[in-house]
């Protein structure tokens, strides 16, 4: 999914990312059913090394995922590969 947000928005988003520290903001070309877009996604900085997201930030995401209308297999299958070590 694409959101339209403000800056704001987007410094709360990485806040939660843990920009500088563990993930870096890069902008990237995405196909949709509306055209190409450009936005912006969060990779790790550190890319050996897998770093789980917080609590608050699953929560934030299995939310989303449910408002979106994914079913529960696809949402656990989601926070099983987010948590994996």
């Amino acid at each position: 999914a694409l959101y339209v947000i403000d800056e704001q928005q987007l410094s709360i988003i990485d806040k939660y990312e843990g920009l500088a520290n563990i993930r870096m903001r890069i902008k990237v070309l995405v196909k949709s059913d509306f055209g190409e877009h450009y936005a912006y996604t969060h990779v790790s900085s550190r890319p050996r090394e897998h770093v789980p997201p917080t609590k608050q930030y699953l929560a934030l995401l299995t939310k989303g995922l449910k408002q979106l209308g994914y079913g529960d297999k696809i949402i656990m299958n989601v926070i099983n590969e987010a948590t994996k070590r």
